[in-house]
């Protein structure tokens, strides 16, 4: 992945001059779901049986598994980066009335408006070298779902623009007293939170535990992306690294972590869970998410955490 063209040029100012409209339109769309709800929801048969989903990410396309038909519920959702590229898979709900193909045509002419006017963010799995595999859970509701990685290439190019954009149907409606009852089967070890422009993260995430992601920012989009910490690096060293990104000239060398993963951007207030099927080490946690002031990717403005996986 080159994460100089990634961030500072292409993917990340793209997104934030949508996230400068995403918290509120992200509201508004969530408001539209219920008040366009059908008049009865789908029986719930358990708040923990998940449903599978696996998605494989490759040099550019996605492969997706739904397993049979998605019931709105809990899904669990299984990425694997086959590479030889590193790859995301962001998933966007199409807010109702929009097609798949309005959404695509919109992602390659106007990035703002296909995700945060044609959609809502609705998590999945954060920027992943290859060969990685990555497992999170996620409460769905019905509709249409985008798949996309918008990470690019040294012409700065994003994987979508490529063909890395995918869709999958969840069907069925459950109510927001449903949806919010849903979790995962067995304990869940912590809770990760983003806030307006930090983390609190446990200082130590148990390796194979399962964690929840929650974003307590109610007006923006925030993204718990992961990296493996090189030899030597610190924590600090990378928040210092993030600071130099939109630097006239780039950011000060390559980066000092390979991509290992996290949860993908949510709609404020939501968040869901995340195994952590990440080698003992140490990581730093970041967002790449467009501040909603500045436009700016919020790790430039310090949003970037140190935590170990033992």
């Amino acid at each position: 992945m080159n994460h100089t063209s990634s961030t500072a040029v292409d993917r990340r100012p793209t997104r934030g001059r949508a996230g400068a409209v995403l918290g509120v339109t992200a509201l508004v769309a969530a408001a539209a779901l219920v008040a366009t709800a059908p008049a009865r929801a789908e029986p719930l048969a358990s708040p923990t049986q998940a449903h599978t989903v696996d998605i494989t990410g490759s040099d550019y396309q996605f492969a997706i598994d739904t397993h049979g038909a998605v019931p709105a519920g809990l899904v669990q959702l299984n990425f694997t980066d086959s590479g030889p590229a590193a790859h995301q898979a962001q998933l966007f709900r199409l807010n109702d009335g929009v097609t798949f193909a309005k959404f695509v045509a919109d992602l390659a002419t106007d990035r703002a408006t296909a995700t945060s006017v044609d959609s809502l963010s609705a998590g999945g799995v954060g920027d992943l070298a290859a060969p990685g595999e990555r497992s999170i859970y996620q409460a769905m509701q019905g509709g249409t779902y985008a798949v996309i990685s918008m990470v690019t290439d040294s012409n700065n190019t994003p994987d979508f623009a490529k063909g890395m954009v995918a869709q999958f149907t969840v069907t069925g409606h459950l109510t927001p007293q449903q949806l919010a009852a849903l979790h995962p089967a067995g304990p869940v070890a912590g809770v990760v939170t983003a806030n307006t422009l930090s983390y609190s993260v446990p200082p130590v995430l148990a390796a194979g535990a399962l964690y929840r992601y929650q974003d307590a920012d109610t007006q923006s989009v925030h993204e718990f992306l992961v990296g493996r910490l090189l030899p030597g690096v610190t924590a600090a060293d990378a928040k210092a690294w993030f600071a130099t990104l939109t630097a006239p000239g780039g950011p000060s060398g390559p980066q000092p972590f390979v991509d290992a993963g996290g949860y993908g951007g949510v709609a404020p207030g939501t968040g869901g869970w995340f195994c952590v099927n990440m080698e003992p080490g140490n990581y730093v946690a970041f967002d790449l998410a467009p501040n909603i002031t500045t436009g700016a990717p919020n790790a430039t403005l310090g949003m970037v955490t140190g935590f170990t996986v033992a």
